[in-house]
């Protein structure tokens, strides 16, 4: 057999990243030669000495080499490979400048160059520095040693609104302020292209003086999590970033049907009558559609109103008045008021501060306050009488009452304050009077402070109830579909032996829903919920909530059930975000994150298992034809991008993973994304085995036995028309060996004389077997070209699984209900039956604790049915299980004969399990079905 190993065959796309390594040398050069030749310095030999200009001509040769090796690094990731370029380049740097002036006959000695980048974070820069040692023979200059440096620093603050806030400096920490917008590029990823690309932003961004610049952010750039490239006019370039991670959190979904919506919402159970309003309930009680009935609250109070904390205090009681205080001079006099017989008086002289101050007047609850009194300068200058605020912290001047005109004069001060730093439970007044005469007198009267309040109380309080209750099965969820929420949440209580529950808040929703138990209440066929808002006293801001629909659901306890079990699946993170398993796409809550363009050096991947974070093994893949064709292990000095994926185990221990990336330029491969922590493959003899289970190659099948037992199955591919595949032996390539978490083997199919009855198909074989886990999967492709031929195919079978193990019962999932499997025992033919019921996600072949079967996903269910479509109403592809012979088939096209000339790719992807005294596809305490049934929902944010 001839056999292709693959496993070392890293950096396929080096020839493309050299190509554009040439066109930024090309570029770079012409732009440094024409900065040294045509410098304006050349025009001052008068005013520079020789050794000064060169100086100067070095110093940009560097600032030009810095901005060369990163243009290097962001295309290539090759830290070595990018120094090797860079000094090169810097060689030529120097010819230049001595070709300059040919007469003072230069020549140099680098003796130090030092390059280093550390990007993709909100702290970036790129930095170069150089010694050199250099002869002006032609001017009799011989070992002047000269050292420089370059650098640019780049620092991201926290976005506001629309604006990016960007600071950048130079290697002296002054700061740069003469950049325009092409000189930040932000980072846009085209899930049309496939790739990133960069993007100005169509203003001029406004810049100041310490060299922070708000940028306004283009169309389709996340002003949460964004890279940009940033050029200054020596050509250094820097890639700071806002984030240096992905973290996401998994969350487990169950799929609920048959069921029971809301009946009305005119109950009455507490004798309360409802508080709010809502405008289409009908909507709550039928399947979720986007229309919705908006809840709305009711306001219960009043509105705007004015509250008196200090009612016209003119000083006629007690000294000082209650709850006041004073130091100093100030007291109470008869001498001169203006209201009643006292007023408040400061008697000037002794160059003493004195203060009148308030009790504390609580405004936290008020939009505005209003200062309302008298006062009389009986000779105070300028600054020596004033009002003062107190706003938490400090006491602030707000009026110099010692700047009137006219002395011995009663005038009246208003005023109306709304600013925030004084709505607060401690703000208070106070007078302020420092005389330096005896004649410095001061009088203050009738006081008054009011503050404006809303009393307003919005509240919501709607019952909801279900009148015909299934409590004999009690084990259900509320289930409760929303849309736009008001700021304040949303609680839900249960009536529960007379009294109201709260069992949930309408907040951490996945995907809209909120799903909460509420088995333990369902006791009788009438059950009753309430909807009410959570803050109910006081609460001056009116809020609505849009709810979809509101049903009781069958509930499936998943977190429970993998707990019990293997729970192992390998997790494909792409390019642009998108994350999947068996080819299926995990339901992202998020919008999906594109993986930035660095290193795969520079990638690590940690996982939170049992509470614990840690770094976990992983690698990385080279894939051709958008995904179809794996190439092997990527290089660590290849550039993420839209030929790679993120490869990963998955099992129900994990509730969050992390990819996060070290910027630096000399930045190393984790061991974690190298190294076989599983396998123990022999290519040589075709055997794969992860410890669990062993693959074993043969011209025309592949084996899968229990290592250590005589448990197997046996694997045939790609069946047409009664005729088997050619032998695959001289097509069989070990792309992958070895591996980090997954063993990756590619064949290409050939019929002898093509096969029958069906001209122009080219198909290939991907099988993997990952680590830890009792299965491997398969993904076969059919690429059917257009034909002049009519195709006829009667039998169409890409995996046909068999064993000796014997008897065996099958046990196949022959549709569902309430989110649970309908098993069907026994030989049989599965196909789509109607356009409800279809789900056949597996088969299983089982005798005692051993067994084998075939697993795989909605998206794979449907693949199934392809070829229905050619005569539509009439079934063509099923699963057939013959239990007699032990035989599990995929066949696509079976039930008729279908025709066809015309172009078609389609693959079908799954797994195979084979088990001995592990957990089998599937049983009544739960098995390997849940891995396809329930796929996980996915949440991405974007971190530091």
């Amino acid at each position: 057999m001839r056999k292709s190993f693959n496993k070392n065959k890293k950096g396929q796309f080096t020839i493309i990243a050299a190509l554009l390594v040439a066109v930024v040398l090309v570029s770079a050069l012409i732009t440094t030669y024409s900065a040294i030749r045509y410098d304006t310095n050349e025009d001052q030999p008068q005013l520079l000495s020789a050794i000064d200009e060169i100086n100067l001509a070095l110093k940009q040769v560097l600032g030009f080499t810095v901005g060369y090796y990163g243009s290097v690094l962001q295309i290539t990731g090759n830290t070595t490979f990018a120094k090797n370029l860079a000094s090169n380049y810097l060689q030529t740097g120097l010819n230049s400048i001595a070709d300059i002036k040919p007469e003072w006959a230069a020549s140099f000695n680098v003796t130090v160059l030092d390059m280093q980048t550390n990007w993709f974070s909100k702290t970036s820069y790129s930095s170069g520095n150089l010694s050199v040692t250099y002869d002006l023979q032609g001017v009799g200059i011989y070992g002047v040693t000269y050292s420089t440096s370059s650098r640019l620093d780049v620092q991201i603050t926290d976005s506001v609104s629309d604006e990016a806030i960007i600071s950048v400096f130079t290697n002296t920490n002054e700061p740069i302020n003469n950049l325009a917008k092409d000189d930040f590029q932000f980072y846009r990823y085209s899930n049309l292209n496939t790739n990133w690309e960069f993007v100005t932003p169509t203003t001029q961004p406004l810049s100041f003086g310490n060299g922070t610049y708000l940028v306004d952010f283009p169309l389709e750039i996340d002003s949460s999590s964004y890279m940009i490239k940033i050029e200054d006019s020596r050509g250094i370039n820097v890639v700071a970033s806002s984030f240096n991670r992905y973290t996401a959190t998994i969350v487990r979904n169950s799929t609920y049907t048959n069921p029971d919506y809301v009946d009305i919402d005119d109950s009455d159970v507490d004798s309360s009558p409802d508080i709010g309003t809502n405008t289409n309930f009908a909507t709550q009680t039928i399947a979720p559609n986007s229309i919705y009935d908006t809840l709305t609250e009711t306001n219960t109070g009043g509105g705007l109103t004015n509250i008196t904390i200090i009612n016209g205090e003119s000083f006629e009681g007690f000294w000082p008045p209650t709850g006041w205080s004073e130091t100093g001079r100030w007291n109470k006099e008869s001498d001169r008021q203006y209201d009643g017989i006292y007023s408040a008086d400061y008697d000037g002289g002794s160059y003493s501060t004195a203060y009148l101050t308030s009790f504390n007047l609580d405004t936290s609850n008020a939009d505005a306050i209003y200062v309302d009194f008298w006062y009389n300068d009986g000779g105070c200058e300028s600054n020596e009488f004033r009002l003062q605020y107190y706003d938490g912290n400090n006491w602030d001047t707000i009026y110099d009452l010692g700047s009137t005109s006219s002395h011995n004069q009663w005038f009246h001060y208003q005023h109306k304050i709304t600013e925030s730093q004084y709505l607060h439970s401690e703000f208070k007044i106070r007078f302020r009077a420092r005389g330096t005469h005896s004649s410095d007198d001061a009088y203050i009267d009738l006081v008054t402070v009011k503050k404006e309040a809303d009393s307003s109380s919005y509240q919501l309080n709607l019952e909801e109830q279900w009148t015909n209750v299934n409590y004999t099965d009690p084990n259900k969820d509320l289930c409760i579909k929303t849309g736009t929420l008001g700021s304040e949440p949303l609680l839900v209580d249960v009536w529960h032996d007379s009294a109201w529950v709260n069992v949930a808040s309408l907040t951490g929703l996945i995907g809209g829903w909120k799903n909460v138990s509420v088995s333990s209440y369902l006791t009788s066929d009438t059950f009753t919920i309430r909807l009410r808002g959570s803050s109910e006293v006081s609460d001056s801001i009116q809020d609505s909530w849009e709810i979809d629909s509101v049903l009781l659901g069958p509930q499936a306890d998943l977190s429970f059930l993998l707990s019990q079990q293997e729970s192992t699946i390998v997790v494909e993170w792409l390019q642009n975000g998108t994350m999947r398993w068996l080819g299926q796409t995990f339901d992202l809550i998020t919008e999906a994150k594109a993986i930035p363009p660095i290193p795969i050096r520079s990638m690590r991947l940690n996982q939170t298992i049992n509470d614990v974070n840690q770094e976990v093994p992983f690698q990385i893949e080279d894939w051709g034809s958008e995904y179809a064709v794996p190439l092997g292990l990527s290089s660590n000095v290849t550039v993420f991008g839209d030929r790679q994926m993120i490869v990963f185990l998955l099992d129900n221990r994990v509730t969050e993973f992390t990819l996060w990336w070290d910027g630096s330029d000399e930045a190393a491969q984790t061991v974690f994304a190298y190294n076989n922590f599983y396998f123990n493959d022999d290519p040589l003899n075709s055997e794969f085995s992860n410890g669990i289970i062993e693959l074993d190659f043969s011209a025309d099948s592949m084996v899968s036995t229990v290592v250590g037992t005589s448990t197997s199955s046996t694997a045939t591919f790609m069946r047409i028309n009664s005729e088997n595949r050619a032998s695959a032996a001289s097509t069989t390539a070990y792309v992958i060996y070895n591996g980090i978490v997954r063993d990756v083997i590619r064949q290409e199919s050939e019929w002898s004389g093509g096969a029958d009855d069906c001209p122009n198909l080219y198909a290939n074989v991907v099988i993997t077997l990952p680590a830890n886990v009792t299965y491997y999967t398969y993904k076969l492709r059919y690429m059917f070209i257009d034909s002049d031929q009519q195709r006829a195919i009667t039998d169409f079978c890409p995996i046909s699984l068999t064993t000796s193990i014997n008897p065996m019962q099958a046990k196949t999932e022959d549709g569902t209900t309430s989110g649970n499997p309908i098993v069907t025992e026994g030989s049989g033919t599965f196909y789509k039956y109607s356009s409800d019921l279809w789900q056949h996600h597996w088969s299983q072949l089982i005798s005692g604790t051993r067994g084998f079967g075939i697993i795989f996903t909605d998206l794979a269910n449907q693949k199934l049915y392809d070829f229905d479509i050619i005569a539509p109403g009439t079934p063509t592809g099923a699963i057939e299980v013959d239990q007699n012979n032990r035989v599990i088939e995929l066949l696509p096209i079976t039930l008729r004969e279908v025709q066809f000339t015309h172009a078609m790719d389609v693959t079908f992807e799954g797994a195979v399990v084979t088990f001995d005294d592990t957990t089998p596809i599937y049983s009544s305490e739960g098995g390997l079905y849940i891995l396809v049934e329930y796929t996980p929902s996915i949440t991405v944010i974007a971190g530091n």
